[in-house]
């Protein structure tokens, strides 16, 4: 069925979306405005009213890449992936309570000494942060590679959270 309202902006489909606390994200198209110039932030539907509003970036730099930016869901909270100053290194940031204004976005993990590598996802990125040994170790805890198995990207099916409990 289709929402009560229209989104107010276009979404950047090559991007990633995410699911968090009740609401969707999507990354906002800033190549395409609808209707004027398309603010920074992430566009977030709201399952419980179905509304749309946008979420703020985190304060991390003025000029957010959001080609190289990924949404994600990381312990129940919305968190953003992007490369640090210089793209020299990875910083994850996390917001647990995306419903003030402005949401409290907390920078969680600095991965450094990262050398760019063009990719599909985090994951992708992750691997080639972690081809270290010294740094998987460190890394094994935080972001769980325990049973991590990589596949060609174009012959899997992307993991996208069902919305409907099986």
């Amino acid at each position: 069925r289709e929402t009560v309202e229209k989104p107010p902006y276009a979404v950047d489909i090559t991007g990633t979306s995410a699911f968090s606390r009740g609401s969707l994200f999507w990354t906002i198209d800033h190549t395409e405005p609808v209707g004027g110039e398309s603010p920074s932030g992430f566009l977030r539907f709201r399952l419980e009213d179905e509304s749309f509003s946008v979420t703020p970036p985190p304060p991390c730099c003025e000029g957010l890449v959001y080609e190289m930016s990924y949404l994600s869901e990381l312990h129940g909270e919305l968190s953003v992936a992007h490369p640090g100053p210089n793209c020299e290194s990875i910083e994850i940031w996390t917001c647990n309570d995306v419903d003030t204004n402005p949401p409290e976005w907390t920078l969680c993990y600095i991965f450094n000494n990262y050398c760019p590598q063009p990719a599909e996802g985090l994951d992708i990125a992750m691997y080639h942060l972690c081809k270290d040994m010294f740094i998987l170790q460190v890394l094994k805890d935080i972001v769980g590679l325990d049973r991590l198995i990589y596949h060609p990207h174009d012959s899997v099916i992307p993991y996208i959270p069902s919305l409907v409990p099986v």
